[in-house]
């Protein structure tokens, strides 16, 4: 899958636009599993250094609710990374 310019993104079809979305949730939570794994996190750990519930991160690690920005800069400098590996493809 191909990377889609800014302006081609306005003219896909709402359907196409939740189906990129949700794919780049998914990509995004399973960068962030990875990571935590090879750094020994758990959700419990994480979490709170985050500021949010183990519920509210297994979410995010779901992909059913994205991370923020601030959310992926706290989780990168934590986990020895960066903000560019949690949300490049082919991790």
């Amino acid at each position: 899958m191909s990377a889609v310019a800014p302006d081609a993104n306005a003219r896909l079809a709402p359907s196409q636009r939740r189906r990129l979305a949700a794919a780049a949730r998914k990509r995004v939570a399973r960068n962030v599993d990875a990571a935590m794994r090879a750094s020994g996190y758990s959700q419990n750990r994480l979490a709170p250094r985050l500021g949010v519930t183990q519920q509210a991160l297994s979410r995010r690690l779901t992909g059913d609710v994205a991370f923020d920005v601030d959310e992926l800069a706290v989780i990168a400098r934590l986990l020895n990374t960066s903000v560019e590996s949690l949300v490049k493809r082919g991790r």
